[in-house]
């Protein structure tokens, strides 16, 4: 399986540039074999990535992919 960590800012400028970036990256992680994803749980960027990682799982076959494993690791 391949894993993917993500960390970011706790704010982020530009969202829309982000955002579509983003996108991109994780349908194309996806689309290389990535199943499990790893994020901070803190900040707009966490937040944003988690947020695109799961509409990405919701619109694999229509349905949910529970193939695809999102995991927000948060520190104490």
């Amino acid at each position: 399986a391949m894993r993917i960590a993500f960390c970011g800012h706790s704010r982020i400028s530009d969202i829309p540039t982000v955002t579509a970036a983003l996108k991109t990256v994780v349908a194309d992680l996806i689309s290389a074999g990535a199943t499990e994803f790893y994020l901070g749980g803190y900040g707009e960027f966490d937040s944003l990535a988690a947020r695109i990682v799961r509409d990405e799982k919701r619109q694999k076959r229509g349905g949910f992919d529970d193939r695809i494993l999102l995991k927000e690791v948060i520190e104490p």
